[in-house]
């Protein structure tokens, strides 16, 4: 597969939005029939992809942040921010597995999977995520 083409659209995240929260609303901006679409188009799943897809919200590999940055017109280190890599060594501590994207949940204050988050909040951004519910506790 070669590299992604660029969307036409242009669909900014918000201020501390994770990456799933910006993808998910960019692929509704899109009237995308899925997200997996969306990351099929980006180069971050292959199309019909299945469920063991890999957790994009934890870290992206620079060769994917950079193919994304060139679809979408997002810088690559605002999409590095967008992941948990961003707290990366003083509140939890990432997998450092090439092959897996995970948090090691025996250190700091990681989550082991999924977020929190208060409904008020959610409805409030328009179902838009911050990356910051992804914690234990938030900062």
């Amino acid at each position: 597969m070669g590299p992604p083409r660029t969307i036409p659209i242009r669909f900014a995240p918000l201020p501390g939005e994770p990456l799933d929260s910006w993808l998910e609303a960019y692929a509704h901006r899109l009237h995308a029939t899925t997200v997996g679409d969306l990351l099929a188009d980006l180069g971050l799943r292959r199309a019909g992809g299945g469920q063991h897809a890999p957790d994009h919200t934890v870290w992206l590999h620079h060769v994917e942040a950079e193919q994304v940055a060139e679809a979408t017109g997002v810088p690559a280190h605002r999409l590095h921010a967008m992941t948990l890599r961003t707290y990366d060594g003083h509140i939890l501590q990432l997998d450092r597995n090439p092959n897996r994207r995970a948090v090691t949940r025996s250190v700091c204050w990681a989550r082991g999977s999924g977020s929190r988050y208060c409904p008020q909040c959610l409805s409030e951004r328009d179902g838009r995520w911050l990356l910051r519910w992804r914690l234990s506790s938030f900062i």
